[in-house]
């Protein structure tokens, strides 16, 4: 009889173990799903600051067609540092 008792004793260990187990991962899912929410607002407002932007007004078009301009009619870089203007 004592070892029924403590098979029972063990078995009713055990099955609180994974009670126990069970709740800690209900837990833990619960603060994953947390975290992709997270992760899934900071991604929107990510994309919300990347978006399209305002067109150049233009006063930068021309400040930027002057540099490019100014930038393709000479060497480049690469070729004065090799010795081939």
């Amino acid at each position: 009889m004592p070892d029924v008792v403590k098979s029972i004793e063990r078995m009713t260990d055990i099955m609180g173990k994974i009670s126990l187990a069970g709740s800690e991962q209900s837990i833990r899912v619960a603060q994953v799903g947390e975290a992709a929410t997270q992760m899934d607002l900071t991604t929107e407002q990510t994309a919300a600051y990347s978006g399209p932007k305002t067109p150049p007004n233009p006063a930068q078009r021309s400040q930027s067609f002057r540099f490019k301009k100014a930038t393709d009619s000479g060497p480049s870089l690469a070729s004065t540092f090799s010795g081939k203007c």
